[in-house]
């Protein structure tokens, strides 16, 4: 919540390009852990062409018996994470890269295959056609009292948000849809063999 919150403060005060040129809504969401449903609704309600979760990622090098034999080598203090995989937007995780790159931002990859496990879901699970991302805090002790994160990830996040809704609003509007639009696809015809 203090993250999505410093952003739009960010973004309304520090920014006017950001507020002129995008149609921003920010909101916390609940049940994201028992399917998704809280962002789901505002999917489903708002229809955005961008959709960016934050959320919490596990520090997987710090994990006992987990670390770099199943999962990305994910670690608190060095930096922020993105996340990759089938509906993760290319065109939202060059933005996040470029920002890193520009403000000295340390970034981590996060393969996640097809499903990010996060809000990042809402627009597929509503099938709402729009460019989707998740950016992750690494932390240790997910889902216990004893939680535990670095304040450089936190405000590290921040910025790489802050700046890449920058760079998403000097955009031409056209250049958002790099993502295939499903609503034009054709259908495929099995026997064609194409």
């Amino acid at each position: 919540s203090f993250t999505t919150l410093k952003i739009a403060d960010e973004s309304n005060h520090k920014s006017k390009k950001i507020t002129e040129n995008l149609r921003l809504l920010f909101a916390t969401a609940t049940h994201e852990e028992i399917g998704i449903f809280g962002s789901r609704v505002l999917a489903q309600q708002f229809k955005p062409d961008i959709l960016i979760a934050i959320d919490v990622n596990h520090d997987y090098v710090a994990a006992p018996n987990v670390g770099a034999k199943r999962f990305p080598e994910i670690e608190m203090g060095k930096g922020p994470t993105f996340s990759i995989g089938s509906v993760a937007s290319n065109y939202l995780n060059k933005k996040f890269q470029i920002t890193a790159k520009k403000e000295g931002i340390p970034l981590q990859p996060d393969v996640v295959g097809r499903q990010t496990g996060t809000d990042a879901m809402a627009g597929v699970f509503s099938s709402i056609d729009c460019a989707s991302a998740s950016v992750g805090i690494p932390i240790r002790n997910m889902h216990t009292i004893s939680e535990t994160g670095v304040t450089d990830d936190l405000i590290a996040a921040v910025h790489l948000l802050h700046g890449s809704l920058f760079e998403i609003a000097c955009d031409d509007a056209d250049d958002l849809f790099q993502h295939p639009d499903l609503r034009s696809a054709e259908l495929l015809d099995p026997a064609s063999n194409k």
